[in-house]
């Protein structure tokens, strides 16, 4: 594969090192244990015993709309050696993340924050999307970064932080992967399929004294506000000179770590994340509607799915509630609608499904659905889930098997013979409180 032969990214390896980089990272995780910043139980779950060799593949980018479409390097590395090290360091990095101003949750969170913009007239939406974000990013860069980015967000003792950032430079430096029987080390960015991947360089493309600019820079200046989501970035800008857009790209990509971006610039309508954007001269609003790129196939599920039936009767709820979303004005959740259900139909969903879909999602208004709860809500939740999934002696037993066709078979056949089990006094007590089951 041509991508390989690239060396300022990619290095070949005369053997397998998993063997020598396990070693490594047995000691990495001892010292996290001796410093404090492990437990024994996590430093045990941290170490696979028996890992997989990643495998490398690609996938082409079909939304790029190229002919021949460039490919998207992808690292598969399930139970692989560094897996569970990216899962504990994006368990530390998900909680700091909310924490940037130019952060976005997905749609709802940014549909709600237009919510409170009003558009002028002198407005203009720009995007600009970085360039090959995995692969170009050296690894100095994220660990500066990174460094910078703990220092403001986290309030992380100082020996943690100092281990957390020995750990990202394990993980950078030790990322490998076969191809074709021969084994390759990555030597700039990360690579896509690691967990921590996507946070570590996103907050790289903010970071401070570490990055190309300060977060104060990018997104404060005057005249422009910003929103950023991965790799793909939303500026609203205050003016309408050309220049000074075209000065704002130049300052971007004015940068000495091989950090580049594509700018796009509209004046009213501009396509981003699953929204097309519109700003109202008229009314000062932005209105949303769904977007969907032009080469995009339908791949909703086929009703003849072997998913559980709940899921399917309940796709055409999830497909036209995000429309319901989406779409703040009432002639463009009306053509969606229309659309969603001519490609719910061509999956063989009943109509009876797509009926009780629309019914519902007539009785909601978009504000309900883009209403975001706040900090305090989302711990009252978990605290409620938390008591509700406390066992107590009438909790009933759970019999947990994996799901098929013939589950509700299975479900009937245990439930039609619990009476032989409750015979036995032992059992009928252990059963007092019912049971349940699940897949």
């Amino acid at each position: 594969m041509q991508m390989l032969d690239d060396a300022d990214t990619y290095r070949p390896l005369s053997n397998n090192p998993t063997s020598q980089f396990k070693d490594q990272l047995i000691s990495l995780v001892r010292l996290g244990v001796e410093s404090g910043c492990l437990t024994e139980k996590i430093a045990e779950y941290l170490i696979i015993q028996d890992p997989i060799i990643p495998i490398f593949h690609s996938f082409p980018k079909v939304h790029k709309e190229t002919f021949p479409p460039s490919m998207r390097p992808i690292v598969a590395g399930i139970s692989s050696l560094n897996e569970r090290l990216c899962e504990w360091v994006d368990s530390l990095l998900q909680s700091l993340i909310f924490k940037m101003p130019s952060h976005i949750k997905g749609t709802k969170h940014l549909l709600g924050m237009l919510a409170h913009v009003k558009w002028r007239s002198e407005y203009r939406w720009v995007t600009a999307d970085v360039t090959s974000l995995y692969l170009v990013i050296p690894h100095e860069l994220a660990i500066r970064a990174l460094s910078w980015f703990l220092e403001t967000y986290s309030h992380y003792p100082v020996h943690l932080c100092e281990y957390f950032l020995l750990v990202i430079e394990f993980l950078l430096s030790h990322n490998f992967f076969m191809f074709n029987a021969r084994f390759f080390l990555q030597v700039t960015g990360a690579s896509m399929g690691a967990k921590f991947s996507p946070l570590s360089l996103t907050s790289t493309c903010v970071g401070g004294r570490g990055g190309f600019s300060s977060p104060p820079l990018i997104f404060s200046a005057p005249g422009y506000c910003g929103m950023a989501a991965t790799s793909m970035t939303s500026y609203l800008f205050g003016g309408s000179d050309v220049a000074v857009i075209q000065e704002f790209n130049n300052f971007m990509n004015s940068n000495e770590h091989n950090l580049y971006f594509t700018f796009c610039f509209e004046h009213e309508i501009v396509n981003f994340l699953d929204l097309t954007l519109r700003g109202d001269r008229d009314t000062g609003n932005i209105t949303t509607s769904t977007y969907r790129k032009k080469n995009a196939v339908n791949s909703i599920l086929h009703a003849g799915s072997c998913h559980p039936s709940h899921v399917m009767e309940n796709l055409p709820l999830g497909e036209i509630m995000r429309a319901c979303r989406n779409c703040s004005l009432d002639n463009d959740f009306i053509s969606e609608r229309v659309a969603i259900g001519n490609r719910l139909k061509q999956r063989g969903c009943p109509d009876w499904t797509i009926q009780k879909a629309n019914t519902i999602a007539s009785n909601k208004s978009t504000s309900d659905l883009i209403e975001l709860q706040t900090s305090k809500n989302n711990k009252d939740k978990y605290k409620n889930k938390t008591s509700r999934n406390k066992c107590n002696e009438n909790s009933p037993v759970v019999f947990s098997t994996q799901y098929s066709t013939e589950f509700r078979a299975v479900s009937n056949i245990i439930k039609s013979n619990m009476p032989i089990i409750y015979t036995d006094p032992d059992f009928r007590a252990a059963l007092n409180g019912g049971n349940q089951v699940c897949f």
